[in-house]
């Protein structure tokens, strides 16, 4: 039933998709008929890059390889610091494409006037992390966010185009969690001629878990980081010559 989201789940399910079907990247599609079975891997990484990267890796030992579409505005990470910035280098590395995750609620608060020029910055800026021109995007929680204003764009292959989410099969563990049509395909052991598989890879890990522990260890993880940090930023505030000039003078006041 899958539901140790552990990567020996994952090898299972990988192997049960690739026992019939070819794998493929969303920017395979674009020279690929519509004959003949295959599946599309793909992952949102709305949490964790670093657990991104142990999938890709893991991926990576399988001959797999997936689409991961990286988010600009996430919460809990930044592309452009220098934790991560290396990341979508990485994935294009190791096989893997890099796509653009948008988030609309975030374009809708910065212009409402021109979103698709944060989009095709954002898709830019990616381009040059990774090396790799960005040709996907993934609409990020369009369960909550509503109607995809990108739907149309032809300059790029958008992962919830209806030949992709609705034509073909579409398998999610959204949220750490299964449906029941997921649930009962891999009970029977056999998968649909096409489908897109979505995985976010926070849920994963060698070890058995659930949504709960793997959230609650991905924020003890932040907090250590959030803790490192500002003792780095101590560190060079105890150096700093404006510092102890500053710290001089008041003691010098006190007196």
């Amino acid at each position: 039933m899958l539901n140790d989201f552990s990567y020996d789940e994952y090898k299972w399910l990988l192997n049960l998709g690739l026992a019939r079907n070819k794998n493929l990247r969303f920017c395979d599609l674009q020279g690929e008929s519509d004959s003949g079975r295959y599946f599309i891997l793909r992952h949102d990484i709305d949490f964790s890059p670093e657990a991104a990267l142990r999938m890709a890796e893991f991926e990576a030992t399988l001959g797999v390889r997936s689409t991961y579409f990286l988010l600009f505005s996430s919460n809990f990470y930044n592309l452009l610091s220098e934790d991560h910035c290396l990341l979508p280098r990485r994935l294009a590395e190791l096989g893997h494409e890099v796509g653009l995750h948008y988030d609309l609620k975030c374009y809708d608060l910065i212009s409402r006037e021109k979103p698709s020029d944060i989009l095709q910055n954002q898709a830019d800026t990616l381009g040059q992390l990774s090396g790799v021109r960005v040709q996907s995007i993934a609409m990020h929680n369009p369960s909550v966010y509503g109607a995809d204003i990108f739907q149309n764009l032809k300059q790029f292959i958008n992962a919830y185009d209806p030949k992709y989410a609705k034509e073909i099969a579409y398998i999610s563990d959204s949220c750490g969690a299964w449906r029941d049509d997921a649930a009962a395909l891999f009970q029977k052991g056999e998968m649909p001629p096409r489908f897109q598989l979505l995985i976010h890879p926070i849920f994963w890990d060698n070890k058995p878990g659930d949504r709960w522990s793997r959230m609650s260890e991905l924020v003890g993880n932040q907090m250590s980081m959030i803790h490192k940090s500002a003792e780095a930023a101590h560190a060079i505030w105890n150096h700093h010559a404006g510092v102890l000039q500053h710290d001089a003078r008041k003691q010098a006041a006190s007196r």
